[in-house]
């Protein structure tokens, strides 16, 4: 198509697309490096969002877990197992000054709570809890949980969510290093989510931010909605990381994560994950993206205008001579630029102008030329296809008996078969070998075998039909093929008669030869081409084995 445009339109054509392409690589190339750079912004983001909120939580537990462990080494805290008269206001005005406790207590050593902010659960047997355990040899925290007991005592904030806690345990010994009791402190899981949501912004909400705390195994145990599923395969051996991952909805995002940070008393193996929708994350991206391209096509249209402005102005003496030269072309090719040209197209256009005196003599000498020329490529042409006609014969002849050569006769049979295939008429087979013709090579010589093998070759063809088809297959054997022959009695007469006329010559000087054969009647239609053949020469092995010099036609397989 470009080829048939104007110069003009070529030279417009030309410079936008040039001008495009130039743009086009150095806007992927500014833009590749501005989308990494923005790309990096993102994750970064995410990243510095959710390592944040990991140390948020992971220095509130500490601070948390110290104080317990402070208020656990308050000396006479029990005395002789029994709490201190101001024990529990001690506890009362602690939970007053920090809210994120929902439940302080100290329990005896054998597991019943002595004193507890607001009398709450005092005087039951809480031996069997994992504070309980764990908190009488070190302080300990423990993994989020509900407390069943306490959940009953306590208004909730929320009818959809029951009361989750973390429980933070310590140790209380005496003067002397023993074990009187342990303290315990049932921290709000809510104070948890609140810092860990701390992080956000105020357009966390429309820019699809999503923060989630999981365990170690990847279970989600914030947001509460989602608490129990596996939302996100975590890897274990990676502590901070972003990147975009697939996640249980089948979708993308922009995802940061970061091990919570553990301490001598804390091994939650918590994870803080912070999540942002891929299409929302990169928002900007594809609207930056838009806009380059826009800059770009705008650009490579004024490109070509002013290309095509250009070209006009340049066109004017080309499109004379392009006139001129169309004129050429005519019956009257006398041309004349009476147009004033600069120099360099004027020498062009005088260059013409000459050219058109000579042109028409020209003509007339070509077309007697062509008239010549057509003459003797008919005459060639004639002779190749003379030359190839005799190749294609020479190809498919052998060259010893002049009779068709085994190629010929695939062809042949090929041919046959698919006729009797379509026709349902039989055809006949014969595959003859000539008997111990090793012998006359032995006694008389190839010279003498070969002579042998050319009048056997004779006697065959003389003795078939002209429709009939002779072959030599290889050697000493030949291969004969019959058209339309109705029953294997009558496939067997034309072997005798084959035979016969084999017997009955005389070859000299070799004297007597004789052949053997071994036939087939074949219909196309249900027969394969290599049964046929191995069939016929079955026919001929056993008229071997029978002593030579005779016919034998197998029986046609049921199956045909």
């Amino acid at each position: 198509m470009f080829k048939h445009l104007s110069f003009r339109a070529r030279m417009a054509c030309a410079f936008g697309l040039l001008t495009f392409l130039v743009l086009l690589v150095a806007s992927v190339a500014w833009g590749s490096w501005t989308i990494h750079l923005l790309e990096s912004q993102v994750r970064d983001e995410l990243q510095a969002r959710v390592h944040a909120a990991s140390e948020l939580i992971a220095e509130g537990l500490r601070d948390r877990s110290s104080e317990i462990t402070d208020l656990s080494r308050m000396p006479d805290m029990l005395l002789n197992g029994a709490p201190e008269p101001d024990l529990q206001e001690r506890l009362d005005a602690k939970r007053a000054l920090k809210m994120e406790y929902a439940w302080l207590g100290v329990a005896s050593t054998d597991g019943h709570v002595l004193a507890a902010t607001r009398q709450m659960l005092v005087g039951k047997d809480v031996s069997q809890h994992d504070w309980f355990k764990f908190g009488k040899t070190s302080t300990w925290i423990g993994d989020v949980h509900e407390a069943v007991l306490l959940s009953r005592l306590m208004p909730r904030n929320q009818e959809s969510e029951p009361l989750r806690f973390i429980d933070i345990a310590a140790p209380v010994r005496d003067t002397t290093g023993a074990i009187r009791g342990v303290l315990c402190a049932h921290v709000h899981w809510s104070w948890i989510t609140r810092l860990a949501e701390s992080i956000l912004q105020a357009d966390a909400e429309s820019r699809q931010l999503r923060i989630y705390i999981m365990d170690r195994h990847g279970v989600t145990l914030y947001p509460f909605a989602e608490t129990g599923a596996t939302s996100l395969r975590l890897q274990a051996n990676i502590s901070n990381s972003v990147g975009e991952l697939m996640w249980a909805d089948g979708k993308r995002y922009v995802t940061g994560q970061a091990a919570l940070r553990e301490s001598e008393n804390q091994h939650l193996g918590w994870r803080i994950v912070l999540r942002q929708p891929v299409d929302v994350a990169y928002a900007p991206l594809r609207a930056f993206v838009k806009e380059m391209a826009a800059i770009t096509f705008i650009v490579a249209l004024l490109a070509a205008w002013l290309a095509y402005w250009i070209a006009s102005y340049l066109n004017t003496p080309i499109a004379i001579l392009a006139t001129a030269v169309d004129r050429l072309g005519g019956e009257n090719a006398h041309v004349m630029i009476a147009a004033h040209l600069p120099p360099e197209l004027q020498r062009l256009a005088d260059a013409i102008q000459a050219a058109s005196v000579n042109l028409t003599a020209s003509r007339r000498d070509l077309l007697e030329a062509n008239e010549l020329l057509e003459q003797r490529v008919h005459e060639r042409t004639r002779a190749l296809a003379l030359a190839n006609e005799a190749l294609t014969r020479q190809a498919m002849t052998d060259g010893l008996t002049r009779v068709a050569n085994r190629r010929a006769f695939d062809q042949k049979l090929t041919e046959v078969h698919a006729l009797s295939a379509r026709t349902g008429v039989a055809y006949g087979l014969l595959v003859i070998d000539t008997d111990l013709f090793k012998r006359v090579n032995d006694q008389y010589g190839h010279q003498i075998g070969d002579s042998v093998l050319v009048a056997v070759a004779e006697q065959l063809v003389g003795s078939l039909r002209a429709t009939d088809f002779v072959a030599r297959y290889g050697g000493e054997e030949f291969v004969v093929l019959l058209y339309s022959v109705k029953t294997a009695e009558e496939l067997l007469a034309v072997a005798e008669k084959l035979r016969c006329a084999i017997e009955q010559f005389t070859f000299d000087p070799v004297g007597r030869v004789t052949i053997s054969l071994g036939g087939c009647l074949v219909q196309g239609a249900s027969a394969d081409l290599r049964q046929v053949i191995q069939l016929a020469d079955g026919a001929l092995y056993e008229a071997k084995r029978q002593g030579r010099n005779r016919c034998v036609i197998a029986a046609s397989p049921t199956s045909w």
